[in-house]
């Protein structure tokens, strides 16, 4: 399970749950363009001073790694949670929890999928 849940409210969630209620599978298909928007977001930050260079820096660098990623994981609830946490692992808590900062979980979903949708049209 992601450290990103088991660090949060969800303390002691059981993997059946989890497994029921993941949409990785279906979300493999916008991974690519998640990540993409992560990386956007990460770079609007620092325009908007909201986060240093240097945390940026370490966010695109995790973020870099994943973008050909295939994302096989299981336990997890979908490839949001995937990325939060392979970008906490790879920087720190502190730095991977910037990912989000200003950014709704819902307007992350809706552009990953309308730039799939757009890029494969």
């Amino acid at each position: 399970m992601s450290s990103v849940l088991k660090g949060g409210r969800l303390k002691g969630t059981r993997r059946d749950v989890v497994n029921f209620i993941s949409s990785l599978e279906f979300d493999k298909r916008i991974a690519f363009s998640t990540v993409l928007v992560n990386e956007a977001h990460v770079i609007a930050l620092v325009k908007s001073g909201a986060i240093e260079k240097a945390d940026a820096r370490r966010i695109l660098r995790a973020l870099r790694k994943l973008e050909g990623y295939n994302f096989p994981e299981r336990n997890a609830e979908d490839v949001h949670v995937v990325i939060e946490d392979s970008v906490t692992k790879r920087t720190s808590r502190e730095v991977g929890g910037l990912l989000h900062l200003g950014k709704s979980r819902n307007d992350q979903v809706v552009t990953a999928i309308r730039m799939t949708f757009v890029m494969r049209s």
